[in-house]
């Protein structure tokens, strides 16, 4: 609310003129595309990235001064992706929407740079090229593929995508003949280099089918569904295509006996559940599960009808005058712990209709910047229900509003969210703007407020505003800036930097540095050890940084490396393990540990490198349950320590 009105002005100037005011149920991003000298980029195209392929795409053009509008097909934006390219995709940008986004407009810009590429080979287990296998690169944290391709005919799918994107993994998969994936660096602040060129490897593929009925048991057809999470043998993480329906290769729908088939999975995958992703029907209790313990089961899916089960209404003004644009909030719980949760906007008329699961109890409340009106709880709805008499009266109600600050100095808190409680099922968030500064619109009633995990119960009278104020001792996260450089003074270009505490544990890749060295990411605000490797792994660092540190740099020392073949008691490799390195560096109270992992090839070598100079590394293999610590070895730079062959008695 505070900053609505400059964002507003900001934008006015900026944006054309537009011949038709758009439904005002649908929200909407109204933003800029910039180069990164902050000109303005004329005939880029914008996209927004989505769970499922719409009907109609949502693209856009810039106009001359590089402004663009984007409708979406929902009632928030929250959570969205923006992808511009320019040039022919070789130019290109990203933005992404964080947490909610209650206003009906949304103002975007985005910064497009010279795009990155990878290429990817795709191929089977002698080594030949697949062709036509679709690859997709999966955003970090959302499990959706943000660019897919199909290979040509020598296997390869070349991909441009923005320096900036942020990845989780590489996938491929063709209808019979496999499915496979590649884990990526991760970094919650800044992107991380992908290589040039990767190979993913499919073969010994396995066919599942799954059943959808409905609840009178008869069986469903055209209905679509798509593996949950899949993890093979030989990889570290797994892979959630929950999100990729717009991977059409993952997905399938069932034939006119309701049957839906799958040929493409991996063979030594565990467990797979498969969710229904039909726009009909509803999944009140995941059953199509399958178990490699109990491979001959029949996997079926009940489903509810989801669809026409509508909740429905008006919303108005105080004054009579229709309510539009006006954002409701709807959460229902159901049997078996089943929990539906969704958003909808009001059109020009004040009117909304909403599809809901059946069987289920509803709150609905009304979340708008401008007006507040009392929410309707405990509505019930059955199957093929349609329950239109939930009408809104809106009025001005109170504005809560307030800052957050932290710190001696009372420093603002930008982006911290501030969460309202109504009830257990309804939790509103409000991020603080670069002020600190947050507002709620809600009316009369009992409250609790506050910044996770802490919060307070207030009580709300009819005034037209309210303040309340926190202020935290410490912040909870702080962004830490600053350099690093190789041992002959040279920027450290893309090196990972990794994050742990200074007891020691797992350190985990956090942020990797610009063209100039140069890094800035998102921290807690604790005495935090940061390991820091360059991109060959040659040269590599590890310092705790202080609680209040706001800037850090470091220059790299040259690094040693330990190599090893793990072999199982019958003298066979064993590739499906994970390799630990714990590096202790230091002695006494000074003393710091630092775990890294790796993974052991198909013939059992592993390579664990980027060791301190002159720390102890003990060599601990882990599979499933079970660990085994073969080896500790002293390691110096520039030295390779080759443990020969290991043996791992699982």
């Amino acid at each position: 609310m505070f900053q609505r009105l400059s964002i507003v002005l900001m934008f006015a100037a900026a944006l054309p003129l537009y011949a038709d005011e758009p439904d005002p149920s649908k929200a909407r991003v109204e933003g800029v595309v910039v180069d990164e000298a902050g000109k303005p980029v004329a005939g880029a195209t914008v996209s927004m990235v989505r769970y499922s392929p719409p009907e109609s795409p949502a693209t856009a053009t810039t106009n001359a001064d590089g402004t663009f509008r984007l409708i979406s097909d929902s009632a928030s934006v929250h959570h969205r992706i923006l992808l511009a390219s320019a040039g022919r995709g070789k130019r290109q940008g990203i933005w992404q929407v964080e947490g909610a986004a209650i206003d009906l407009v949304t103002k975007a810009r985005i910064v497009i740079k010279p795009a990155r590429t990878i290429g990817v080979r795709v191929v089977n287990d002698l080594k030949d090229p697949i062709l036509s296998a679709t690859v997709g690169l999966f955003l970090y944290t959302d499990t959706l593929p943000v660019l897919l391709q199909e290979t040509d005919r020598q296997g390869m799918a070349t991909i441009d995508y923005p320096a900036d994107l942020r990845f989780e993994q590489v996938v491929a998969l063709k209808a019979g003949i496999g499915f496979d994936y590649r884990d990526c660096p991760r970094s919650n602040s800044r992107a991380v280099t992908l290589p040039k060129e990767i190979t993913l490897t499919l073969s010994n593929a396995r066919t599942l089918r799954v059943h959808a009925q409905d609840s009178s048991g008869i069986p469903l057809a055209g209905v679509e569904f798509i593996p949950w999470i899949i993890k093979k043998k030989n990889r570290v993480g797994e892979c959630n295509l929950s999100g990729a329906g717009m991977m059409r290769a993952a997905t399938s729908k069932t034939d006119k006996d309701g049957v839906a088939t799958f040929d493409w999975l991996p063979s030594d995958s565990g467990s797979i559940t498969f969710c229904c992703r039909s726009p009909e029907y509803h999944e009140p209790k995941y059953t199509a599960v399958f178990s490699p313990d109990d491979s001959d089961k029949r996997l079926v899916s009940q489903l509810n009808r989801y669809q026409p089960t509508r909740l429905g209404g008006k919303v108005t003004r105080s004054d009579g005058a229709p309510g539009g644009g006006v954002l409701l909030d709807i959460a229902g719980q159901g049997p078996n712990f089943s929990y539906h949760r969704d958003l909808a906007r009001t059109k020009s008329d004040g009117s909304w209709t909403h599809s809901v699961y059946p069987n289920h109890s509803y709150r609905i409340v009304v979340t708008d910047g401008d007006w507040a009106a009392k929410s309707r709880k405990d509505v019930k709805i059955k199957e093929g229900e349609q329950v239109t008499n939930i009408d809104f009266r809106l009025e001005k109600g109170t504005l809560i509003q307030g800052r957050v600050t932290a710190g001696k100095n009372k420093k603002p808190l930008a982006n911290l969210p501030v969460f309202l409680h109504e009830s257990s099922a309804h939790v509103r968030t409000a991020k603080c703007d670069a002020d600190g500064k947050y507002s709620f619109r809600v009316v009369a009633g009992t409250y609790e407020i506050g910044i996770a995990p802490n919060r307070e119960v207030i009580k709300v009278d009819q005034l037209p505003t309210m303040e309340k104020n926190f202020h935290l001792e410490r912040p909870m996260g702080a962004d830490l800036s600053g350099s690093v450089r190789t041992a002959d003074g040279k920027p450290a270009v893309k090196a990972n930097i990794s994050c742990g505490t200074p007891s020691g544990g797992f350190v985990f890749p956090t942020a990797a540095t610009d063209e100039q060295g140069k890094f800035v990411f998102r921290r807690r605000t604790v005495n935090m050890l940061i390991y820091v490797v360059n991109s060959e792994n040659t040269q590599a660092s590890a310092v705790v940084v202080d609680e209040d540190a706001e800037t850090a740099n470091f220059v790299l020392a040259p690094a040693g490396t330990i190599v090893g073949q793990i072999l199982d008691k019958n003298k066979l490799p064993i590739a499906g393990v994970r390799v630990e390195c714990v590096m202790t560096i230091g002695q006494g109270k000074d003393a710091k540990q630092i775990k890294l992992r790796t993974t052991p090839d198909a013939l059992g070598n592993f390579r664990c490198a980027g060791i301190i100079d002159g720390s102890e590394c003990q060599i601990v293999v882990v599979s499933g349950q079970q660990s085994q610590a073969l080896k500790t070895v002293k390691v110096s730079a520039d030295k390779v320590v080759n443990l020969g062959q290991v043996e791992f008695a699982k």
